[in-house]
């Protein structure tokens, strides 16, 4: 039998056949470790999408404009209201057939309410005699900027409104409807109606003045 192999040869081969073994790894884990820090320091130099609000957004300091009114309705005998007082068509009346607003030809011009959200209301509420169907629309000419508030109705309103009286035996001195007029987005004007009067071939037409328009 030859000589025997010193053990202690053999434990030093093995020992680096090892740490040729471990090297890389412990060398990976530090080029990772430095790919994360400088991966985390690009992202730390992008600008925030939240530092500069574009033009449309939200809190851009622009002028907050009225609602569009929508096309039409109609308001039938549910939503109406019976008239307490029978009113003589007096001299500051605005009369149409049986449609009646009381007291909207001196009512304005006069102080209208402020606006809201671009809307001003005046109210006046429409009147009817028993058993009439009326449809008021907006003039075109004028639909840019006024329409007509009902009770249920959007706040914006709508460009023609359809009124629908009860029958006379059961309230026969009349009915009337909760609503009015909307301006959007100025406070003055001259807004003109053409009344249908339903079984009537005549179209009633009239200006109503709002603000400190002088309308004809």
């Amino acid at each position: 039998m030859g000589p025997s192999t010193p053990p202690t040869a053999t434990t030093g081969i093995d020992w680096k056949f090892r740490a040729k073994k471990t090297a890389p790894s412990r060398l990976g884990i530090l080029g990772l470790t430095a790919l994360l820090i400088a991966i985390s320091g690009c992202a730390s130099l992008q600008p925030s999408s939240t530092t500069t609000p574009s033009a449309n957004s939200s809190s851009s300091p622009t002028a907050k404009l009225a609602a569009l009114p929508e096309a039409k309705t109609t308001v039938d005998c549910k939503l109406s209201r019976p008239t307490e007082d029978p009113r003589p068509n007096q001299a500051d009346d605005l009369a149409l057939g049986p449609l009646l607003y009381p007291g909207l030809i001196d009512w304005y011009p006069q102080a209208l309410p402020d606006a809201v959200n671009g809307i001003i209301f005046a109210k006046i509420g429409a009147h009817l005699t028993p058993g009439a169907t009326v449809t008021v629309p907006i003039d075109p000419e004028v639909s840019n900027w006024a329409s007509i508030i009902t009770e249920a109705g959007p706040r914006a309103g709508y460009l023609s409104v359809t009124y629908k009286s009860c029958p006379a035996h059961q309230h026969p001195e009349g009915y009337w409807y909760v609503g009015g007029f909307a301006l959007r987005n100025q406070s003055s004007g001259c807004l003109a109606l053409n009344v249908q009067v339903h079984g009537e071939a005549t179209i009633r037409r009239t200006v109503i003045s709002f603000g400190d328009k002088v309308c004809t």
